[in-house]
């Protein structure tokens, strides 16, 4: 068939069969995402619809789809336009003016869907931006959460710790006042202490001078032999200065410095008291034959 017989079919066939035909070649428009009938209107309109069919891409499918046995009466439309060439000439401007109302339309509906798929876009990341936003708000309101308890836990440790200062600060100030109590008490008792040591000194001093009175009264003794217990001798009233047989030898002392020279016979040999007698002034001289006569003379002395 030749464009023009596959036109008259195609404008002849009702809407339902020509969204049918258009469909089963897989029409697309630009503009339009699929035709269909609206309100009894068919969109995209019937003349576009016939002018993509008619294209190159599509002729071949549609010719298959339309059997000319089957669409004749549908060619017999082909000698009525001869004969209505003149019509056809004065509808040309409407349809002219038509296919550019089309247009327009066609533009403005893509405008419409690039609108539309942009705002698709917009409101897509929106939405991720909003969950992502009610994500963070949930993390914020977590961690708000977490530093209010802490902040909480923070303060109850800042008040026990007030509250342990405040009580060492009374304890600390409490000893400070016993301290100074104590430093108080201690300097009285320093001056308690020094007034008995001054006391304890003068009290020295005089023993002191009483031990040198005792000294100078106590009598400086020589003894030639050793006297056998010295618990007799009252060391108070005696300065004994011994002399052994050992040493009468070699006799280096001067005996007259003595008060008294003990002779103790019953100890030295009559030689050795002679010489000790010939050294000592008789009046000096104590002559102890035995040690009873010793522990008499001593007694004596006592009383």
């Amino acid at each position: 068939m030749d464009d023009k017989s596959v036109e008259c079919i195609l404008k002849k066939l009702s809407n339902p069969k020509l969204i049918e035909v258009s469909r089963n070649v897989n029409l697309k428009i630009n503009g339009f995402r699929d035709i269909n009938v609206k309100k009894g209107v068919l969109i995209p309109p019937q003349n576009l619809i016939v002018r993509e069919l008619l294209k190159k891409k599509y002729r071949k499918k549609v010719e298959k789809i339309l059997n000319p046995d089957k669409y004749q009466n549908l060619l017999k439309c082909k000698e009525k336009e001869t004969d209505n060439i003149t019509e056809i000439s004065n509808c040309k401007i409407e349809k002219d003016k038509l296919i550019k109302e089309i247009d327009t339309i066609r533009k403005k509906n893509i405008r419409l869907e690039e609108y539309n798929e942009k705002t698709k876009i917009n409101l897509k990341n929106f939405r991720k931006e909003n969950l992502l936003l009610k994500e963070e708000n949930i993390k914020v309101k977590k961690e708000s959460e977490k530093l209010s308890k802490e902040n909480k836990r923070y303060k109850e440790e800042f008040y026990n710790i007030k509250d342990k200062y405040d009580k060492l600060k009374n304890v600390e100030k409490n000893q400070l006042n016993q301290l100074k109590n104590q430093l108080n008490e201690l300097d009285k008792e320093n001056v308690i202490i020094k007034k008995l040591e001054d006391i304890n000194k003068n009290l020295n001093f005089k023993i002191d001078m009483l031990e040198r009175e005792k000294k100078e009264k106590r009598k400086k003794i020589i003894v030639f032999g050793e006297i056998k217990s010295k618990k007799i001798i009252d060391t108070e009233k005696y300065d004994i200065y011994t002399i052994d047989e050992n040493e009468l030898s070699d006799l280096n002392v001067d005996i007259n410095e003595f008060d008294e020279a003990w002779i103790l016979s019953y100890k030295i040999s009559y030689l050795d008291k002679k010489n000790i007698e010939n050294k000592i002034d008789k009046m000096k001289k104590r002559d102890f034959p035995s040690y009873k006569k010793l522990k008499e003379y001593v007694k004596k002395e006592k009383c």
